[in-house]
This record gives C-alpha cells, sequence and structure tokens, in this order.
C-alpha cells in the first residue's frame, strides 16, 4: 500500500460525471452548465471547491492507493500495437 500520494495529484482523476451527476444530483454536465451560467451548478462547483481547499489545507484526508498487475494475452498470442 502506497501513502505518500498528494491530493492536489487525486482531484483531476475524479470522474467529474459520478461526482456532479450521481454523487450530488446535478442534471447535466458541469462545464456546460457552468459555461451556460447555471445558478446551481457554479453554486456547487464553488462548494466542491471550498470543500477541497479545506481538506487540503487542514489536512483532512490521506490519499491511499492498491495495484496489481494481471497477465494479459489475446486468444491468438498476438500482442496488440
Amino acid at each position: 500500500m502506497k501513502q505518500d500520494i498528494a491530493l492536489e495529484e487525486v482531484w483531476p482523476l475524479i470522474n467529474p460525471m459520478m461526482l456532479y451527476a450521481r454523487h450530488l444530483g446535478l442534471k447535466g454536465k458541469i462545464h456546460e452548465l457552468i459555461a451556460a451560467g447555471d445558478k446551481r451548478a457554479i453554486e456547487l462547483r464553488e462548494t466542491v471547491k471550498r470543500i477541497e481547499d479545506e481538506i487540503l489545507e487542514k489536512n483532512l484526508l490521506v490519499a491511499k492507493t492498491a495495484w496489481q498487475f494481471v497477465r494479459a494475452a489475446r486468444l491468438d498470442g498476438s500482442i496488440l500495437p
């Protein structure tokens, strides 16, 4: 288990559709809604940004990763280019 991952590196990896649509209930694409001036989307993005900043400032989370290498092969034995 690796524990020395900076949260600043994790934020860009978060899927915005999953965060805003699935978890926070926003209908539509966050970037398009913000560009169109959607008040709810703008407020939601500002709230998420404030939470991110507080987490970083107060060191409230620690990122951890786990990985595994899995053998992969094609049926005909070739490797994809």
